[in-house]
């Protein structure tokens, strides 16, 4: 509790900011990712419908909204610097600031694309502003582009939120487009606050209830170290991703010129092909997440590494219903942790024999929602019994506070963990019925930059939907680790065995 009201003993020296705090232990994450140019950033979608058709979210509409969520979410007026570590002299340690106003010019921009592009979805934009870095020096990390008065896409630092949290942030819009009042102010400059109930947050690592494992930390390392050692080559996925081996110093990242390029492929389940799904999904007494996660390791199975034997993935958990309760209504702080997955792939590749063809693509029913519904009870029974998730998640408070910590500590670490991985990280579908008004959210998409191959999972599958509406699945990976030939590839038979057993 006391290290995120903790007063720094430098705030003279950062008068610009009406508050500054130790960043959280995900921050400190994120902070080196971007300054050694690992990911750039995180997207989440918003279509916005109103009962008018020809109403779109032009400036004067949209401004006095965003003005309230600007008010509401403090994180909107963040950014972060590095000051003097307070154990070890010579080294650093990273901090917020949160400004005394922000001007909404500098974080709203109007983009219109052709109409069929539009149609066809939205990844190229998507794609195309994954790309863009933000600079802490100057302004609060996070931009709003509209694009054709429609659909609002909100790109930020990971540093600031995590996907949950920019749902907060586009449902608080669409409730402000529904509750109009008259403002009187003609100025696109906002007032930062931080006079909001439970700001600022406690990390939600000291919010748990309990502290890390070493004994767990050190099995795990070794755990992953073995896997490393005994399983290499055409033994695992990916092992013939492209990835440049970078060695990183703090005191010079070398960021502009190792910049990671995301590369998104994308699959749009409509509603009725998703009603279908998640009706079979019930039968078979899973989800639908532990279905995509057993089709994608039965497709990379039995199409394209038919000599792997071993397979560790990544199922993404929302770790704020296991929190402390706190006066805050919403957490914004990145609260997510993984409950790995270990498969003799045998099993996977049967479900689905391989095939080069791409007409009938061969699939056992039976055998893949039967691996399904173990997947599911697998995440059922780490989330409340085994709780393996909540012991990594925890084992980032091992490492040291200064930013030479993480460094040598943490990177490595991610290094020997998410080699040859794919993780899975579904949003679930957002309830459009958020309070009366003219306006609603009939579509909501989801991607993560890819992180730099050799740092992070291979392929990421980012998941989000509309209830009784489409789901948009986003696949992003290192541009040139993988061929794109590969991902999209791998995304049609994924479709297809789907489609197949639903």
């Amino acid at each position: 509790m006391g290290e995120a009201k903790y007063k720094e003993p430098f705030v003279d020296a950062e008068p610009r900011f009406i508050h500054t705090q130790h960043a959280d232990r995900y921050q400190r994450e994120f902070n080196l990712l971007t300054r050694f140019g690992l990911q750039s950033n995180v997207i989440r979608v918003a279509s916005y419908t109103n009962l008018n058709e020809k109403a779109v979210l032009s400036k004067a509409l949209l401004y006095p909204a965003l003005r309230k969520v600007v008010q509401k979410y403090p994180e909107l007026g963040m950014t972060y610097f590095s000051g003097p570590s307070e154990k070890k002299k010579s080294q650093q340690r990273c901090f917020l600031g949160v400004l005394p106003h922000i001007n909404l010019d500098d974080h709203v921009e109007f983009l219109e694309i052709p109409s069929e592009e539009e149609k066809s979805g939205l990844t190229a934009t998507i794609e195309r502003y994954h790309g863009f870095w933000f600079d802490p020096s100057k302004k609060p990390l996070w931009r709003l582009v509209i694009v054709n008065g429609r659909h609002a896409m909100l790109v930020f630092d990971h540093f600031i939120t995590d996907g949950r949290g920019s749902t907060f942030i586009l449902d608080a819009l669409l409730q402000a487009l529904n509750s109009p009042t008259e403002d009187h102010v003609n100025s696109s400059i906002v007032e930062m606050t931080i006079e909001v109930k439970g700001y600022p947050e406690v990390d939600p690592v000291k919010i748990y209830g309990s502290g890390p494992s070493v004994l767990f930390a050190i099995a795990s390392y070794i755990c992953f170290w073995c896997i490393q050692f005994f399983y290499r080559g055409t033994n695992v996925f990916f092992y013939d991703a492209r990835y440049q081996e970078r060695h990183l110093v703090l005191s010079d990242p070398k960021k502009g010129d190792n910049l990671v390029t995301t590369k998104v492929h994308t699959l749009r389940l409509e509603a009725d092909t998703m009603e279908k799904c998640l009706r079979a999904c019930r039968k078979h007494q899973t989800s639908f997440t532990s279905l995509l996660h057993t089709l994608i390791k039965v497709s990379l199975a039995a199409d394209f590494y038919p000599k792997a034997k071993f397979s560790h993935s990544e199922t993404v958990v929302d770790v704020r219903p296991y929190l402390l309760k706190q006066e805050r209504e919403n957490t914004m702080s990145t609260a997510v942790s993984m409950i790995s997955s270990f498969d003799w792939l045998s099993q996977f590749r049967q479900a689905g024999q391989s095939s080069d063809s791409m007409g009938q693509i061969p699939i056992d029913a039976d055998a893949l929602w039967e691996l399904a519904r173990k997947h599911k009870a697998h995440v059922v029974n780490d989330l409340h019994h085994k709780k393996s998730w909540m012991k990594a998640w925890l084992s980032i408070d091992l490492i040291g506070n200064d930013d030479e910590d993480y460094v040598s500590q943490l990177l490595p670490g991610l290094k020997v963990v998410q080699k040859s991985a794919f993780s899975v990280s579904n949003l679930g579908a957002f309830d459009a019925q958020s309070g009366p008004g003219p306006w609603t959210i009939s579509n909501m998409e989801f991607s993560a930059g890819a992180i730099k191959a050799g740092y992070g999972p291979n392929l990421t599958f980012n998941v989000s939907g509309v209830r009784d509406a489409a789901t948009v699945i986003h696949v992003s990976n290192e541009e040139g680790s993988l061929s794109s030939d590969f991902v999209a590839s791998l995304l049609q038979r994924i479709e297809k065995r789907l489609l197949a057993v639903i």
